[in-house]
């Protein structure tokens, strides 16, 4: 797979990278997305661990979240850890739409955790009206809570956000 190789090369380069900066923290945060975006986890964790600490404000939040990514993809999954990522994320930078719908696919699927996955994803549209995610996730969130009117509104939302059109060719 070509892009697998891309990411092998960008590791070998990022490696040697950090072998000479090892507190650089954008190296080091670049390693360890492509440990994730490579399947390497385990690597990606480690690292994006040492990236928090190479830094902090607004920066952090983006170590922070793409650790939160790392911690879900495990097998099994670290949802405890991986909230844990997404709430530092978010605690840094409240208006992280990305940090706050990963946050709340990573609620557990009973009531309370139902609950939270909501206040997020209200936020999360509260930031961005037109995050089609989030009213994805809303629809069949509140589906699970029987509550079908606000449901439909969220999917109408949905598919209005998903439909557009075709500007004029310009020529």
């Amino acid at each position: 797979n070509a892009t697998m190789g891309r990411f092998k090369e960008a590791i070998e380069d990022y490696l040697r990278f950090t072998a000479v900066y090892p507190h650089h923290y954008l190296g080091t945060l670049n390693l360890g997305i492509a440990y994730l975006k490579s399947d390497q986890l385990d690597q990606a964790v480690s690292t994006l661990e040492t990236a928090i600490t190479l830094t902090g404000g607004d920066k952090k939040a983006r170590a922070y979240y793409n650790l939160g990514i790392a911690y879900y993809r495990l097998t099994p999954p670290a949802h405890e850890k991986s909230a844990e990522a997404f709430t530092n994320a978010i605690r840094i930078r409240p208006d992280y739409v990305e940090a706050r719908y990963w946050h709340a696919l990573v609620e557990p699927d009973t009531k309370k955790g139902r609950e939270n996955a909501i206040d997020q994803l209200l936020k999360v549209v509260a930031i961005r009206p037109n995050y089609a995610p989030a009213y994805f996730k809303l629809g069949s969130l509140y589906g699970a809570e029987q509550q079908r009117e606000l449901a439909e509104q969220a999917l109408t939302v949905l598919h209005r956000s998903l439909t557009f059109q075709v500007p004029a060719r310009v020529e």
